[in-house]
Order: C-alpha cells, then sequence, then structure tokens
C-alpha cells in the first residue's frame, strides 16, 4: 500500500509504502525518494527472497544446504550473507548460529506461515537465514536507495530496521516499540539517526506441538527454541544485520546474564520479559512523549 505523500523535514516530500515480503510485513519510509525508488525496492526484496528462502527447493541456500552447489557457484549477495552469518556467531560466543535448520523442523516449524510451503528435507548443520537474512536485506535496500539518490531511507522488514540519510521529522527516525504481548502497548519511542534496530520476539513465529507451543528462536547450547525469561529483545546496532544478531543473542541469554553483558550492557537495549517486566540499558523517560508524524512499530 502506497500512501499519499507527506511533508517531511525540511519540508521533503515523505512515501510511505508498506507490503508483504519474506513473510513479514515489508515497510518503506522514504523522504525525497528518487524515481522508481519502491519498484527497486521490492525488487531487490523479491530477488534476496529468492536467493534465501529456506521454504523454496530452488534457493541457493536451499541448494547449498542439499550438496547440490559449492561456494564457488554462490551469488554474491549469499556470500556476503554467510560472511555475515560468520561473522555474528564469532562475535556472539556461538549464541547466534544460524546452522540450526534441522533442529527448527524438528520443533515442528517445517511449513511457511505465509505461503504453506513445505520445507525441503535438508541435512543436520544446514543454514536458516532467518532473521538475519531479513536484516542483511534491510540493509542492502537502503544502500541501493541511497545510492540512487533517496534523501533518506528506513526499510523495515519484519522488525529488522535499517536507515539512513535525513529523517521524517525534525525528531528523527522514530521506532516505537510494542509490547509483545499487547501491540497496542508502547513501551517506549527509540530515536536513531543512523543504523540498525532489531526486535527479536519469541511471540511472532508459534505453533501447537501436543501440550507445549513452541516458537522458532532455537537455542544452539540446546537445539531446542528458548526456555529464557525474555518474550521481547530490541537493540539497536550499526546496521540491521548485526542488531538482528545481538537481539536474538539477548533473547537467549535471559535478563539477567544480557544486562551484565561486557558487549550488550553497554549497548541500547530493551527487554521485555514473560512477566511483562521492561529492562533497558538506557534512560526510556526522555523518549515516551513524543509527538510525531512518522512512526514505525515492532
Amino acid at each position: 500500500m502506497l500512501q499519499q505523500t507527506q511533508q517531511g523535514s525540511p519540508q521533503l516530500p515523505v512515501l510511505r509504502y508498506t507490503d508483504r515480503c519474506m513473510a513479514s510485513t515489508f515497510e518503506l519510509i522514504l523522504v525525497n525518494p528518487s524515481h522508481g525508488a519502491v519498484a527497486s525496492a521490492k525488487e531487490t526484496a523479491e530477488h534476496l527472497e529468492a536467493l534465501w528462502s529456506r521454504f523454496l527447493p530452488t534457493s541457493e541456500v536451499t541448494r547449498f544446504n542439499r550438496g547440490e552447489c559449492t561456494a564457488s557457484e554462490l551469488s554474491p549477495e549469499t556470500l556476503l550473507l554467510f560472511e555475515r552469518i560468520t561473522a555474528a556467531k564469532a562475535t556472539t560466543d556461538g549464541l547466534f548460529d544460524a546452522q540450526v535448520l534441522t533442529d527448527l523442523l524438528r520443533a515442528g516449524y517445517g511449513r511457511s506461515v505465509e505461503t504453506n510451503l513445505v520445507a525441503p528435507i535438508v541435512p543436520p548443520g544446514s543454514i536458516d537465514p532467518g532473521g538475519i537474512g531479513k536484516g542483511l536485506a534491510a540493509d542492502l535496500i537502503v544502500e541501493k536507495l541511497r545510492s540512487d539518490g533517496c534523501g533518506g531511507v528506513l526499510v523495515n522488514i519484519g522488525g529488522d530496521i535499517s536507515v539512513s540519510g535525513t529523517p521524517p521529522s525534525a525528531e528523527g527516525w522514530v521506532v516505537s516499540i510494542e509490547y509483545p504481548e499487547d501491540p497496542e502497548r508502547i513501551v517506549t519511542n527509540i530515536v536513531i539517526d543512523e543504523g540498525g534496530l532489531c526486535t527479536s520476539s519469541t511471540r511472532s513465529r508459534r505453533w501447537t506441538r501436543g501440550n507445549e507451543e513452541p516458537h522458532h528462536l532455537i537455542d544452539p547450547r540446546t537445539g531446542e527454541p528458548s526456555r529464557s525469561d525474555v518474550a521481547a529483545a530490541t537493540v539497536v546496532a550499526h546496521n540491521a544485520c548485526e542488531a538482528e544478531a545481538w537481539a536474538k543473542a539477548a533473547l537467549l541469554l535471559g535478563s539477567h546474564e544480557a544486562m551484565k553483558h561486557p558487549i550488550l550492557g553497554g549497548s541500547p537495549m530493551i527487554l521485555v520479559t514473560n512477566a511483562g517486566e521492561v529492562l533497558s540499558t538506557f534512560d526510556l523517560a526522555p523518549t515516551l512523549d513524543l509527538d510525531l508524524n512518522v512512526e514505525v512499530n515492532v
């Protein structure tokens, strides 16, 4: 859906667009957009989904997982994805690990919530791009649109947000953080100038397995869905890809360990526990009462 152009700051046209991609909400906010910016963003997102989806037997990720192609045959985009996955695992000491696809399938997440496609069978150690793929896609789309001449860009793919350039209002790029159990309630608003923000939540992908209700966030230490006390973790980082990795790490660690973590404890982070308690590494009060024209909810 394309919304009517608004006036941004300083009096620049602002275009807001929403759609679906990668089984998620796909949202653009473009300040002084270049010609064809929306079409370019959609084309890039669809291209990356075709390369990376674990539900498509023809995707490069699926073919690589099944041994049907080698790294030398992969596209530059998929090689970059694998580089970022490797780096994220290293920097989080293994808390972020994309090689949990067979664990995810065993937990019951074998069918797409968007298309109802059944995921192909893959061997142990296979890669699930999941959230980090969405984060990297958001970063790449922002980079593309900025190089095409957009004055400011925000891309949101299912809570993985990347921003760059002139914001749509004097307050800056503002993201409203929702309570995971009640999206109508806002925890706070975060203002960011450049970079990425990600919210990782156990509430977004759930299903029934016997008397249990598993979710999609696999703890690589156990091979099972996380049982930490954190329902949602939001982290701000240099880009959306990095924010995604650290948000998942924070959720898996649990609130106590995440808050005292040497990197997470000094980064902009918000945790909402299963009990509804809000914990933050910064003072939330200054951002609670912003009156804004353009907001993004995650």
